[in-house]
This record gives structure tokens, C-alpha cells and sequence, in this order.
């Protein structure tokens, strides 16, 4: 089936002179950040994933569990105040 104004085929879709070139990132002018911005981004992101997962890794109940010689159910009632629940963190 040939396109219509408002259906075209695949092919003719990707066959168009128009493909060629489309603008996008700060080319376009509604956009709000720069080509650096995102770069920016994606590098603070990408550091925040790390310390998070070096973090989870030192302080996961299990981790301070071994660090003070006790059972991992014992931080875990520590941790939700079941337990020690008069102390409040510093």
C-alpha cells in the first residue's frame, strides 16, 4: 500500500531525503541542555552508582554483622528498632 499523508510505508519512510540529516541534542531549539550538561550528568551518575554500590558493599547488614562479631539478624533488629530502640543515630 502505497503512503498516504499520513501513513507512509517503511521503506518509503526510510528512503526519504529527509532521514539524512535529523537534528537533535542542543541543536534543536527547545532544548535545555548542552551536549557538555549531559555529559556532566552522566559522568556525576555514574560516580554516584559507584559509591553507592562501594557503600552497599561496606554497609550491608550482612558486612556489619561480620564488622561486630553478630548475628546479621541482630543489626537487621538494630537497623528497624525492634531493638536498641532508645538510641537514636548520631
Amino acid at each position: 500500500m502505497r503512503g498516504t499523508r499520513h501513513n507512509i510505508d517503511r521503506r518509503e519512510y526510510l528512503s526519504s531525503s529527509a532521514r539524512l540529516y535529523a537534528a537533535r541534542g542542543e541543536e534543536l531549539p527547545q532544548s535545555k541542555l548542552t551536549d557538555a550538561d549531559v555529559a556532566k550528568i552522566r559522568r556525576l551518575h555514574d560516580r554516584k552508582q559507584r559509591l553507592v554500590a562501594k557503600l552497599n558493599k561496606r554497609c550491608s547488614v550482612e558486612a556489619l554483622a561480620q564488622m561486630f562479631g553478630v548475628h546479621r539478624r541482630t543489626i537487621e533488629k538494630a537497623l528497624s528498632q525492634e531493638s536498641w530502640a532508645h538510641v537514636r543515630a548520631a
